[in-house]
């Protein structure tokens, strides 16, 4: 009986020890990235979006329905998978500034600037 217990044992421990080394090599997740915005350009921001470069049509507003991004505050993006994104910023006034192509492979940290703010306006590639 000693002798069946020790083999159940061992095969048990080798059935949880290759679950372990499976996910690990194959259920990994992927890196995740933060953008970290500083709205310090004397507008505010009424609307984040973001979606991939591959994509045709932008995701959702990130600040929410009630949220603002009000000048000399700050606003991560949390749990960006690695790649490329086009990122779309409306201030106050309605202008929108897109920037194209941004890539995501470490975190970054964006200070939106009043001459970064107006000149991302009137150089918008649009989409």
């Amino acid at each position: 009986m000693k002798a069946l217990q020790s083999k159940l044992s061992q095969a048990l421990l080798g059935i949880v020890l290759l679950t372990g080394a499976t996910t690990h090599l194959f259920g990994q997740q992927a890196d995740r990235y933060t953008l970290h915005l500083v709205n310090t350009s004397g507008f505010d921001i009424y609307r984040i979006q973001m979606s991939s470069s591959d994509d045709r049509s932008w995701h959702g507003d990130l600040l929410g329905t009630s949220g603002v991004l009000e000048s000399g505050n700050a606003f991560d993006i949390t749990n960006i998978v690695a790649g490329e994104y086009d990122l779309k910023l409306v201030d106050e006034d309605g202008d929108t500034c897109v920037k194209m192509k941004v890539q995501f492979f470490q975190n970054k940290v964006v200070n939106i600037t009043r001459d970064w703010l107006i000149g991302c306006e009137f150089h918008n590639p649009g989409r």
